[in-house]
Formats: structure tokens, sequence, C-alpha cells
């Protein structure tokens, strides 16, 4: 798979970093647990739209009707 770099907030690194951590993954993981989550989501519930949420516990999906 080829790699890029994308820009984001320090802060935001930051906790994707702690939670990759606390969960045992990569911060790359992560992010492609979320979005794998996200689509499941997506293909579960398609009449529901999705948008990201940025939470005190961490980066989350919420899904708005």
């Amino acid at each position: 798979m080829a790699m890029t770099t994308i820009e984001i907030p320090v802060e935001l690194r930051d906790r994707i970093n702690e939670d990759a951590r606390a969960q045992g993954v990569s911060a790359a993981g992560f992010i492609e647990q979320l979005m794998d989550a996200h689509d499941r989501n997506r293909r579960m519930q398609p009449e529901l739209h999705s948008f990201w949420c940025f939470l005190g516990c961490g980066l989350c999906l919420c899904w708005l009707g």
C-alpha cells in the first residue's frame, strides 16, 4: 500500500496517537478501523448521513438523521 502524509492539527494527531496506543495499533491502523466502521455503518443504514464528530473521548463517528 502506498503511503502519504496529511497535515492535521497537532492536538488531533496527539489524540489519534493516544487512542491508537490504547488499542495497541498504529495511528494508520486506528484510522483504518474508523473508516472500516464508518463504511459498515453506512452500508447498514443507507438512509442516514454520517458526520465526523470530535468529542472529548477522541475521534468518533456520529450518525445524524
